[in-house]
């Protein structure tokens, strides 16, 4: 006797279901699919509406959402291009459309102004991970952070921080960033203090790697600010190799390797570069601390 087992799908929705489920164990069980392939192969990329998303998910909001963010890490760990940026900013907003409370992608959105120099992808992106979970200090802490560092908005970068201190289980160092902007002190040491913790508890490893390369960028451009003041004290026709040896004789710290692993480069207007990387990262001074050696690392 014959047995026939006849599977009926008579709801369309269901099938195609089964069929997006079925299409995406596959890719995975057979090695096919991967986040480096989605840059190399355009068909791999999901292309959804951003203004209705759950309509063209089929009930798999969460699944789609974990793809989108698979592909957004392999985008955001193969570029440094500023205009890549508008596409890591459309997956996140699409992913966290989603699933407003999947908080990696809020996370790598906060870092987006380190290469852009700009909070105009993050910052709306932050105000929705706030607006989500609001009961998280770190969402107020990085607006806070940004609209100090990139903004230069001290009065807004006072208000998110304060907010995120005020918050359960904040750690002391959104206190201590309040505080700085209360009273418009240190740059380089906020810097510092922010990237520490973000390497400390980076989601991933690419964003970790991210945030050690910035710091080193930090640590390169304090010691070539320090080392230009330095120089402004001698007169003007020993602002040049001589007078760093100069520097040296009279007691001063001055490193022949940079943290960036260069050595100084003297620019025709006098100003220095590493020969790393041979442009400067710029760092907004408050007016109070403009022309003030920052910390002791040269001395």
């Amino acid at each position: 006797m014959k047995t026939s087992i006849h599977l009926y799908i008579t709801n369309k929705t269901t099938y195609l279901k089964v069929t997006f489920v079925l299409a995406l164990l596959l890719s995975f069980a057979t090695n096919t699919f991967s986040p480096h392939q989605i840059i190399k192969d355009p068909v791999w990329s999901i292309a959804l509406s951003n203004k209705h998303p759950r309509q063209f998910t089929l009930g798999y909001a969460n699944a789609v959402a974990t793809i989108k963010w698979l592909e957004t890490i392999a985008l955001y760990g193969n570029t440094d291009k500023p205009q890549s940026f508008q596409k890591i900013f459309n997956n996140i907003d699409f992913i966290t459309s989603l699933n407003p409370l999947f908080q990696a992608p809020y996370y790598l959105a906060a870092t987006i102004p380190w290469s852009t120099k700009s909070t105009k992808y993050s910052h709306p992106l932050l105000t929705r991970a706030a607006k989500a979970m609001p009961d998280i200090w770190y969402w107020p802490y990085y607006l806070g952070f940004n609209a100090y560092w990139f903004n230069h908005n001290r009065i807004k970068a006072a208000h998110y921080l304060s907010q995120a201190a005020s918050m359960d289980n904040a750690p002391p160092i959104a206190m201590r960033l309040a505080l700085r902007m209360q009273t418009d002190t240190g740059q380089f040491d906020t810097a510092l203090m922010f990237i520490d913790r973000q390497i400390k508890n980076a989601p991933n490893q690419t964003i970790q790697k991210q945030f050690i390369q910035y710091k080193t960028v930090i640590l390169t451009e304090e010691s070539l600010y320090n080392i230009e003041l330095l120089l402004n004290t001698l007169s003007p026709d020993q602002r040049n190799k001589k007078g760093i040896q100069k520097l040296i004789h009279n007691g001063y710290n001055i490193p022949s390797i940079l943290p960036d692993g260069g050595h100084i480069l003297f620019k025709n207007d006098g100003s220095l570069l590493s020969s790393k990387n041979k442009k400067r990262f710029k760092i907004f001074i408050p007016i109070k601390r403009q022309g003030v050696v920052q910390h002791e690392s040269t001395h």
